[in-house]
């Protein structure tokens, strides 16, 4: 069937109002999730451990300047099963016990990647752009997690009863460790991406005993890019709070490009792959099978990826949260241009634990930050980093040099070659006063999708570059995404339509797109592309979404539904002159897998709405 594929002709009446109903799409569930029960876990431990190979000791050098923290590096044994991991410890020459700061590294990646915060910990700290210095004075502890750098052992992606049993293990024994000079009763943890997820989890147990007796406190997390929902964030449905009802289409390009870089080559120090035979078994059931987890062997990577690594699913984190002399202050940062862990990651956790007390202690910052398409500017990493290194102080020395302010932090995306501009950070009180109004565009006219598992576009993401922005590094220019144009479906629309503001129209938030579909198909995959257009021609992705149905029974159709995608969002400036492009498709991989099953769809009703500022 042909696609009708015409600029819809726009309906009469663009107009402003205060709020929307999109409230309820938006506000989905927004309390912690109900307990549920999750089966096995699946988990490789005692095996490649290094003992007997590698002693477990730390050597500490002796700086003879007393402005240089002392530096003490080795191999320290987990407790789990004795795998010895590579530890760096740096100590500042200050008497009395210092408060301890944890880094934990993004997937891939070592110890090494925490190296460039040493002298804002433990040395001097860092000078921010008024003249304040932030940071110093700490003991800071960055170490390879299992399986990474110059650890041993296999990892086990960040789960709850391993990695993080490796997390207090390594912070027991720095605070046991006498030369090592760190204050038990005031740690906090960070960490990006991988190491984000660790924060997180973090908190689920704040308070635990060291091997020789101390009360260990974690006071404040700072998970930066990090996933919640882990499942949500790989295999999107469409439904942050609901990732399994029906599975999503997997994030093809992320999910490959995090297993090359993980993998750990094996060598003649560390002959053994660094991944266990079950990783490769999710990976050929997540590239060599339509998602399905009514299906046996897609149960052990919903539960184990939903049950024992994503923070969201861990009722002992929310029991913590409920009881004020348990809860963490939680500083976040996340990126609305990151598609791996978009904005959903960091909102589900957001609107929860301010449904627990809308006077929870938790700090937001979303910006142009964390992995691809997130450039991670220098300006703004640097304005993270400040941002990061006040609240520890803040909350773990308790010195802060002003009271300390829950709010959400919001930066203006910019095109690429513009510079970070921290005056233009707006502040708001909650998320949701991001946006003072809306705008909303419906389009005529019927369009139809005819979709061809074997036609695909989009782009592809070189997997090292993964890697880098894992540590937020600056990552290059997105590329753009291919089309194909017997699968999708266009509607414009121009900015000065909208907005009679000669600036345009400052897109603040997550445009949400509704219409209505109708499909033979029994289960589809509905993506949507919003892109700035300049009377150039030149095209900004602003933001993408998705959404998957499926009727769970082979040969029954789908029907005609009304569909609603909130996208990932962003905070935009739209000139006046562009002009406002939505794209509608079934294929926008390999970002995202398309569908193994074939369809056309007729879409209409098309609707647009913009939250603006």
């Amino acid at each position: 069937m042909g696609q009708r594929n015409v600029i819809a002709r726009l309906t009469v009446g663009v107009f402003l109002v205060g709020s929307i109903a999109v409230g309820a799409v938006l506000a989905q569930d927004d309390g912690p999730p109900a307990p549920r029960t999750f089966g096995p876990d699946t988990t490789a431990v005692g095996s490649f451990t290094g003992q007997g190979t590698t002693a477990p000791a730390l050597q500490c050098d002796a700086p003879s300047d007393p402005s240089t923290p002392r530096e003490c590096s080795g191999f320290l044994a987990s407790s789990v099963d004795g795998t010895l991991l590579d530890v760096t410890v740096r100590v500042p020459q200050s008497a009395g016990l210092h408060p301890l700061v944890v880094y934990v590294h993004g997937w891939g990646a070592s110890k090494n990647a925490g190296r460039q915060y040493d002298d804002d910990l433990a040395g001097g700290g860092k000078v921010d752009t008024a003249g304040v210095t932030h940071g110093g004075g700490y003991t800071y502890l960055r170490y390879s997690t299992r399986g990474f750098g110059k650890s041993w052992g296999q990892t086990n992606f960040g789960d709850v009863d391993v990695e993080l049993a490796d997390l207090r293990s390594m912070i027991g024994q720095v605070v046991d460790d006498v030369r090592l000079e760190a204050d038990p009763g005031a740690v906090a943890v960070m960490g990006a991406s991988y190491g984000g997820a660790h924060s997180w989890l973090a908190a689920a147990q704040p308070t635990f005993t060291s091997p020789g007796g101390k009360t260990v406190q974690l006071r404040t997390v700072v998970p930066v890019a990090a996933g919640s929902d882990l499942l949500y964030a790989l295999i999107p449905n469409g439904k942050p709070n609901d990732a399994t009802s029906p599975a999503g289409g997997v994030k093809l390009s992320y999910v490959n490009g995090l297993f090359l870089t993980g993998f750990r080559t094996p060598s003649q120090t560390r002959p053994y792959s660094n991944y266990p035979l079950y990783l490769f078994g999710w990976i050929a059931v997540v590239n060599g099978t339509e998602p399905n987890y009514a299906l046996p062997f897609w149960k052990p990577i919903v539960d184990g990826i939903q049950g024992y690594r994503s923070v969201y699913w861990q009722q002992r984190f929310w029991d913590v949260a409920a009881n004020n002399a348990t809860r963490l202050p939680i500083f976040q940062v996340q990126g609305f241009t990151d598609d791996l862990f978009p904005i959903h990651e960091s909102l589900r956790m957001l609107r929860a634990l301010k449904v627990i007390d809308a006077n929870y202690p938790i700090k937001s910052y979303f910006g142009d930050v964390g992995h691809p398409r997130a450039v991670n500017k220098v300006g703004e990493v640097s304005y993270v980093v400040d941002s990061m290194l006040e609240w520890l102080d803040d909350f773990v020395k308790g010195v802060g040099t002003r009271a300390p302010v829950f709010d959400v932090g919001v930066s203006i995306t910019r095109p690429y070659a513009t510079p970070f501009d921290a005056g233009a950070v707006i502040n708001v009180s909650t998320y949701d006063a991001l946006a003072t109004s809306h705008v909303s565009q419906s389009f005529e006219g019927v369009n139809v999708l005819t979709f061809n598992p074997a036609n695909t576009s989009g782009f592809r993401w070189d997997p090292v570059v993964l890697l880098t922005a894992q540590e937020l590094g600056v990552n290059p220019p997105a590329p753009p995404s291919d089309e194909v144009p017997t699968d999708m479906a266009v509607y414009e629309v121009a900015v000065s339509q909208v907005s009679q503001s000669p600036d345009g129209v400052l897109i603040a938030g997550q445009p949400t797109v509704t219409f209505e579909a109708f499909t033979t198909a029994e289960r589809v995959q509905l993506n949507v592309r919003l892109f700035d257009v300049t009377p150039t021609g030149d095209k900004q992705l602003v933001t993408r979404g998705t959404y998957t149905v499926d009727t769970g029974r082979p040969g029954v159709p789908i029907g005609r539904m009304p569909i609603t995608i909130v996208t990932y969002g962003n905070v935009w400036q739209a000139a006046a002159a562009d002009t406002l492009r939505l794209e509608i498709t079934n294929v926008d991989s390999p970002y995202i897998a398309p569908s193994r099953v074939p369809s056309v769809t007729e879409v209409s009703k098309v609707s647009l709405d913009i939250p603006v500022r």
